[in-house]
């Protein structure tokens, strides 16, 4: 593909590079020259993850354990009992403390 640089320097990308990589305006590209070539690079500013973070939605009154046990049905022989540690026996000098400001 080519294009043509104009007098204040721009180029325009072509679209169907601009949606492959998910371009918009205001997209930030990083440039790099290398040996005559110039090599432009889409710069992700925060976790591509961290974007998603709370889209998701449950269906209503569903926790997430029941919600992933309707997508993945579980032998009941297969699952196991969650163990959780004896607090009574621990001394209250080994329990974290919350200090407060």
């Amino acid at each position: 593909m080519n294009a043509v640089l104009s007098e204040k320097g721009q180029v325009t990308i072509p679209k169907a590079i601009r949606d492959d990589l998910g371009l918009v305006a205001g997209s930030v590209l990083d440039f790099i020259e290398d040996h005559g070539r110039i090599i432009v690079k889409k710069v992700v500013s925060e976790n591509p993850i961290s974007a998603w973070r709370g889209k998701g939605r449950l269906p209503a009154g569903k926790s997430v354990m029941e919600y992933l046990e309707t997508l993945f049905p579980v032998s009941t022989t297969a699952r196991t009992k969650t163990v959780r540690p004896n607090t009574e026996s621990r001394s209250s000098a080994a329990r974290p403390r919350r200090i407060r400001k």
